[in-house]
């Protein structure tokens, strides 16, 4: 089971943790949009923000994840639909490798799906769930 991430300082101090060794994660984080970078013309560095539903601490950094060519160019590129808009609460699947940290695949949450992530968290069992997969309740 990968580690469920709800906050931006926690993913960087697992991040910090990396080695050499592959380690995955889930994200759920708020899209504030592309860095552009005049080295490079497509935009490979996202930045996210911490979602204030999720987490009963006060925001933390921004936060810079890389995602690969491919995926930029069928999530951004090709398929408008899928395209997220700044402020869209995105669930990502990452990797994690020497303190870089690549989105390998990604999807914009309906507001149905965050209440129901939020709910969930917020019972019992979304404690223990938390707790479960490597992170202890916020």
């Amino acid at each position: 089971m990968s580690r469920l991430i709800l906050r931006t300082a926690q993913l960087q101090d697992f991040a910090a943790e990396s080695t050499n060794e592959l380690r995955r994660c889930r994200v759920i984080a708020q899209f504030s949009g592309l860095v552009e970078s005049r080295d490079n013309p497509t935009p490979t560095t996202l930045q996210f923000r911490d979602l204030k539903q999720l987490s009963e601490h006060e925001p933390g950094p921004p936060i810079y994840m890389v995602i690969g060519d491919s995926l930029y160019c069928s999530k951004f590129l090709n398929n408008y639909n899928e395209r997220p808009i700044e402020g869209d609460v995105l669930d990502m699947r990452c990797c994690v490798v020497q303190g870089t940290i690549e989105i390998m695949h990604f999807r914009v949450l309906a507001l149905k799906e965050l209440n129901a992530i939020t709910q969930f968290l917020n019972s019992d069992e979304g404690h223990l769930f938390l707790n479960m997969s490597g992170r202890a309740a916020s």
